[in-house]
């Protein structure tokens, strides 16, 4: 999704996004794939900050 969006996506995150899938794939339990979830949400909103909702907006 991140490549689809943003086309200019830094390698780095790209990188990351793909190390995280594959621990989520290889996740022992829900609160180890919850946290892996969360690290890429880190990573994706990093580079896709327009993406994050804004607080004001609500």
């Amino acid at each position: 999704m991140l490549r689809r969006n943003h086309p200019a996506a830094p390698a780095p995150a790209i990188s990351e996004l793909e190390r995280l899938a594959a621990n989520a794939a290889r996740a022992d339990g829900m609160p180890r794939l919850l946290g892996t979830e969360g690290a890429a949400a880190r990573v994706y909103f990093a580079v896709n900050d327009d993406a994050k909702p804004s607080h004001r907006s609500l």
